[in-house]
């Protein structure tokens, strides 16, 4: 039945540079067969945590969403694919007791001469969200670091075809937990795109197998780990003036 939603899936989303794809950016979304993960505690294999401040690295995790407002979904004409909460740790809880922040990124792949790239989503946070897409410059800073509005409307965000780029695209999700309670986000969003690949990256190496996307090699790795690096910075500095966000 899975390899079947997934057969299902890439038609409907289109497999060829001639047509216009789509990929889910949902989080706690299964890619590879077009379903949400289940049960909580689950590992996302799309979502990989890049940074933390005590949690380490690896797969998102769903997360019960009780906290929180229900998960978001995409509109019918998008597929209407469901997301989940997914956050740091496999309970939900904040790690420590004290403040902490994890960086997440989930990746796609542009192919040479691609066409219309289109990227939006809702999502909401606990704290505090940012959001960029392939580096963290301002120009690139979708949503800029606020609170994560987890009770109250959901933010949006989208993005301009000057930031996308040939090859892989990441978007990566700053969380910020300042209430040391729970924390985690939820995402429903997706990518569009003549000469889009139909599959988003999977594990912690990024992997678009079968298919192969065009590398930037050492200096798309060196990008990579600037743009995280200076995500981190923003994350560190909000320690020192941030202040719970309102439990809007």
């Amino acid at each position: 039945m899975r390899k079947l939603h997934a057969i299902i899936g890439l038609a409907l989303l289109g497999a060829s540079s001639a047509a216009m794809s789509q990929v889910p950016l949902n989080t706690g979304f299964n890619n590879g067969n077009f379903t949400t993960y289940f049960p909580s505690g689950s590992p996302d294999n799309y979502w990989i945590k890049v940074a933390s401040s005590n949690t380490g690295t690896g797969p998102a995790f769903v997360i019960p969403h009780q906290f929180w407002q229900q998960p978001l979904t995409l509109p019918p004409a998008d597929g209407g694919f469901g997301s989940t909460w997914v956050g740091p740790t496999s309970t939900g809880t904040s790690p420590t007791g004290q403040f902490s922040w994890a960086v997440f990124r989930k990746c796609f792949c542009l192919t040479r001469n691609y066409k219309q790239p289109k990227l939006d989503f809702q999502l909401r946070a606990d704290d505090m969200v940012g959001v960029w897409l392939n580096n963290a410059g301002a120009p690139n800073n979708i949503v800029p670091l606020q609170g994560g509005s987890f009770s109250g409307p959901a933010i949006s965000g989208a993005a301009n075809p000057s930031q996308f780029q040939t090859g892989r695209n990441c978007l990566y999700v700053l969380v910020v937990d300042t209430g040391s309670v729970v924390t985690g986000f939820n995402l429903a969003g997706k990518v569009s795109a003549f000469g889009l690949m139909p599959m988003a990256a999977a594990g912690t190496g990024g992997s678009f197998a079968p298919c192969q996307c065009d590398s930037g090699g050492k200096a798309e790795v060196l990008a990579d780990k600037a743009t995280i690096q200076a995500i981190v910075k923003v994350a560190q500095a909000s320690q020192g003036g941030a202040t719970p966000p309102s439990k809007r």
